[in-house]
């Protein structure tokens, strides 16, 4: 598959609306009805609208070169991988009387909170680069402008996929609903999650 940047005829930072324009006026020469235009060359310029206007595709085709549509896990199977890796955790690190469903769901709820203020945290941030955006004047060639809306797009990028994140852990945390786990009362112990990630683990007070 060639460049879908050259193929377009756009900069890497383009905005979606670089790329609209640049769509539309490519399709009108290579519509298979017009004098040089082909069904093959069409294809080619769809095929390159369809990867730079999909966050995801764009991002993994500027960092790695791949293009492909590949498929992104069932939000169920994303759940149920978010609540193996906590039972695990909880097995290696809690003795066997411990509430392994009660850590599991600890676990998921500490994630989601975090998860939720990096979104509130990288919209604030995306809204100081949309301000100075409204103030910045310049030239028609404004490569300053064209550098702060590739950092909304990686803004933009990045609280699509931590939504997503979010409806993964909604899902984990209904799933866990049907579990329970036989305790030991003499075995309890608490459990922290730090903000890192990392879990404290002592003996019940």
């Amino acid at each position: 598959m060639r460049n879908p940047y050259e193929v377009l005829g756009v900069p890497k930072n383009a905005t979606n609306a670089d790329i609209k324009k640049a769509f539309r006026k490519k399709s009108r020469k290579a519509h298979p009805d017009r004098d040089g235009g082909s069904t093959a060359a069409q294809s080619e310029i769809n095929v390159a609208y369809k990867l730079l206007t999909s966050p995801d595709r764009r991002a993994r085709f500027d960092q790695t070169g791949d293009g492909s549509a590949q498929a992104i896990p069932p939000l169920e199977a994303q759940a149920r991988n978010a609540i193996c890796r906590f039972l695990m955790q909880g097995i290696a690190q809690l003795q066997e009387g411990n509430d392994f469903i009660l850590f599991i769901r600890t676990g998921l709820q500490h994630e989601r909170g975090g998860c939720t203020k990096k979104i509130s945290d990288t919209k604030n941030a995306m809204k100081k680069f949309e301000r100075a955006r409204k103030r910045l004047k310049g030239p028609p060639d404004n490569f300053l402008i064209y550098a702060i809306n590739d950092a909304i797009r990686q803004h933009q990028e990045l609280i699509a996929r931590m939504e997503l994140d979010l409806k993964m852990y909604d899902a984990a945390l209904k799933m866990i609903v049907d579990f329970t786990y036989e305790t030991d009362q003499s075995t309890q112990a608490f459990v922290t999650f730090t903000a890192g990630g990392p879990l404290n683990v002592g003996a019940a007070p």
